[in-house]
């Protein structure tokens, strides 16, 4: 595993959507129910996911999307925490 990532605890989140936007359509869109863990780190384009499951996803981390140096969308990140009382945990 890359030495520069970063671990985030997502037991506490009972959902997890990426959405990708490009041009103003939604061109990519994953749910990740119950998720336990994600990991990322700087110069990273992804977030790879670890579903309830234990299967690991790669999917676009949040932020602008480039195309020959134009801005052409974004990824989206949104959850829902177990507890809403403490809603961002890490």
């Amino acid at each position: 595993m890359d030495s520069n990532l970063k671990h985030g605890d997502l037991t506490n989140e009972r959902c997890r959507t990426y959405k990708v936007v490009v041009d103003a359509k939604v061109v990519y869109e994953a749910v990740f129910v119950s998720p336990k863990g994600v990991y990322y780190g700087p110069g990273h384009q992804f977030h790879r996911i670890v579903d309830h499951n234990g299967v690991v996803h790669l999917v676009p981390a949040p932020g602008l999307i480039f195309h020959e140096g134009k801005v052409v969308g974004y990824c989206e990140v949104k959850w829902e925490p177990a507890n809403k009382d403490d809603p961002c945990r890490w």
